[in-house]
């Protein structure tokens, strides 16, 4: 089903995480949404995620197409989520499922 963009934060072990996930079996916390979202190549968003949100842990697989990161702040992890979320809005960014 299609919808706008929108992530949500929740912490799990001292780790705060950020992704939409209203519908996760069928993709929609898929990593790539957020960079095309922000016209950026993987490698800008990389950076946007350490330089300016504070991202840290970052891995990918490349077998399964997956970026791992979480935030070591609520404060950091709140700050994307905001900024995302803002920006689908604005934007109206749907991503279908």
């Amino acid at each position: 089903m299609a919808h706008i963009l929108s992530v949500s934060e929740w912490e799990s072990n001292g780790k705060y995480l950020v992704s939409d996930v209203s519908d996760l079996g069928h993709g929609s916390g898929t990593w790539w949404y957020i960079a095309n979202l922000l016209s950026l190549t993987p490698v800008e968003y990389v950076k946007l995620l350490i330089d300016k949100f504070h991202a840290v842990n970052l891995r990918y697989s490349l077998e399964s197409d997956v970026l791992i990161f979480y935030f070591s702040s609520l404060k950091d992890a709140r700050s994307f989520k905001n900024f995302v979320n803002k920006q689908a809005r604005e934007k109206k960014f749907m991503i279908c499922t």
